[in-house]
């Protein structure tokens, strides 16, 4: 299954974590913490600005895309 870029634009989100149930998910010491969000048909996916941030905190590679379950997080529109 190829990846897709469409993007549902019109909504800006932001997701706060509540929970991991994963120990090795790259948020799992992240709990609370907000970051903003798009949604598009893969999940909610950290934007360009976010993931920068995290790359960074987790010295990671620069073509990581970070995504979050969304059952382990609050999306709200803003």
């Amino acid at each position: 299954m190829g990846q897709t870029n469409l993007k549902y634009v019109e909504q800006r989100l932001r997701a706060r974590i509540k929970k991991s149930a994963w120990k090795n998910s790259w948020y799992h010491n992240l709990v609370g913490k907000r970051f903003e969000v798009e949604r598009n048909p893969i999940g909610i996916k950290l934007v360009e600005s976010e993931a920068v941030k995290v790359r960074s905190l987790l010295d990671d590679s620069a073509d990581t895309a970070y995504y979050i379950r969304e059952d382990e997080c609050n999306v709200i529109r803003f």
